[in-house]
């Protein structure tokens, strides 16, 4: 549900994404079997899916890896031959990573300041591209980023699927402590809330991009 995985399997098909599934759907559907991501998943949800009789397979997600073989855990064949296509991605992405260590925040969401952790396969991915999480030392999966600890780690890169209001409520919230030309030296990427949490064949996306706005933004 947080992919599409169509160029799969035509067998496949979505019935959700970022926090939701589409019962209608699924009902219509009458699946032999649900894929989910056991962490984007309630109980609330399984719960629903165990009245309709709807086995689910969870998918590991835990390490860049475990994503990667997503493929091959819906379809053997065609699976194999887009897994293998992605480590090819991963292999010029990785003869490409930057040198100089730019640090990195990725925002789920803006006030409070809640963060991607260091412990997800985002995290592994951008740290093979040479990018350093900020959150290293803060504990959990999913931080708040204190205001002392965000003043004093200030991110080069900012990672945000609504660009112009995270800059905004930064601003308005920080424009006491930090000059606005200290803000405006950090470079903002925005990626869809759905892309930011999902795996599959669009997993390398998020590196591709994050990798070349970097390159293009440290020419300035």
């Amino acid at each position: 549900n947080q992919c599409d995985a169509s160029c799969i399997s035509d067998t496949v098909f979505r019935v959700g994404g970022y926090g939701f599934l589409d019962y209608e759907k699924i009902i219509s559907l009458q699946p032999s079997e649900l894929y989910m991501l056991k962490g984007f998943s309630s109980s609330e949800q399984i719960k629903r899916l165990n009245e309709l009789k709807i086995p689910i397979h969870f998918f590991k997600d835990s390490s860049l890896q475990d994503v990667l073989n997503i493929p091959i855990q819906i379809d053997s064949i065609k699976g194999k031959s887009l897994n293998d296509d992605l480590l090819k991605r991963l292999k010029v992405l990785m003869e490409n990573k930057v040198t100089d260590s730019p640090t990195y925040l990725t925002f789920i969401t803006n006030e409070p300041i809640q963060v991607y952790g260091d412990y997800n396969y985002l995290s592994e991915l951008f740290s093979q591209l040479g990018f350093v999480n900020k959150t290293k030392e803060l504990n959990g999966k999913y931080p708040i980023v204190q205001s002392e600890y965000f003043i004093s780690n200030l991110p080069d890169v900012i990672i945000t699927s609504d660009t112009i209001m995270t800059k905004s409520i930064l601003k308005h919230k920080f424009g006491d402590v930090l000059l606005n030309h200290e803000l405006d030296k950090v470079m903002y990427l925005q990626i869809h809330q759905n892309q930011l949490s999902r795996s599959g064949p669009d997993i390398l996306k998020n590196g591709e991009c994050l990798l070349r706005s970097w390159k293009n933004w440290s020419k300035k």
